[in-house]
């Protein structure tokens, strides 16, 4: 379904979060390849599409209007302030109807966690890895995904809106960067403390919770195992084929002896023969 099929009154309501990303070479701000390739999947839905971001400053967000997004809302906030808080609040004000974020940000400290502290915080379902999705033309509160899995393998699950999605790699390509878009695109700046309580809009992440570990070395039963590489995938095995494949596999990475057989033995007899 595309953006010129579907019908004004029909269109899905699309947030996309958008981080402070930055080039993994240079260092400069850049957008973030996932959050790209969610906009290109929202608009191929023919979806109103619209950007937020939670940060100090807007220069990060400068080209992406040029990759399809003609709205960006930016809550202002200091870098060291959680942007839960202030996301959540300008998304219950404001409630879409699907929720778009990358896999993880590229600051550099990031975690990866925010999608699902959100989706948690929302009471929404959250999937995640999406390479695609489509819209039920019956029901219009269900979407059709299309999961990434290792090794290539695709996953067809379906979810109810509203919900939160996270984009895999494996998505399409981001549409085409055009400077003339990007030249019109709209960067709407609100304080972040405008739609918070007192307390709220100073959540400071401490690093006095962050408690640190000494380094351990990773096992080398571990190192060995990721390093050969001969994995096989079994769709629906018997029992014993698992079974034969998951001792084959120990055995090879020296979990499992393989058994001995002494040809010399004698068996004994047993004793009252």
């Amino acid at each position: 379904m595309t953006q010129s099929d579907t019908p004004i009154a029909n269109r899905l309501n699309v947030l996309v979060l958008l981080s402070a990303g930055c080039h993994p070479v240079s260092g400069r701000s850049a957008p973030v390849m996932e959050e790209t390739q969610a906009i290109a999947l929202a608009r191929q839905l023919g979806a109103h599409v619209s950007g937020l971001h939670a940060g100090p400053e807007a220069a990060p967000l400068r080209d992406i209007p040029g990759h399809g997004l003609s709205r960006i809302v930016m809550l202002r906030q200091d870098a060291s302030v959680d942007p839960l808080p202030a996301l959540l609040a300008f998304i219950r004000r404001n409630p879409p109807d699907l929720i778009l974020t990358g896999r993880r940000a590229q600051g550099g400290m990031d975690s990866g966690t925010l999608p699902y502290r959100l989706a948690q915080a929302l009471g929404w379902p959250i999937a995640a890895d999406i390479a695609a999705f489509d819209r039920d033309t019956t029901a219009g509160n269900i979407l059709h995904l299309l999961q990434a899995r290792p090794k290539g393998a695709r996953r067809a699950v379906s979810i109810q809106l509203p919900c939160v999605l996270t984009v895999h790699p494996a998505a399409p390509r981001p549409l085409p960067f055009a400077f003339a878009a990007m030249r019109k695109g709209v960067i709407e700046t609100i304080e972040a403390s405008s739609l918070l309580p007192q307390s709220d809009s100073t959540v400071v992440v401490s690093s006095s919770d962050i408690e640190e570990r000494p380094y351990r070395a990773r096992p080398r039963l571990i190192a060995k195992a990721g390093a050969q590489g001969n994995g096989q995938l079994m769709v629906h095995p018997s029992a014993d084929d698992a079974a034969r494949a998951v001792i084959t596999y120990l055995r090879g990475i020296g979990v499992l002896q393989a058994p001995s057989y002494n040809s010399d033995a004698t068996p004994t007899e047993p004793a009252g023969s």
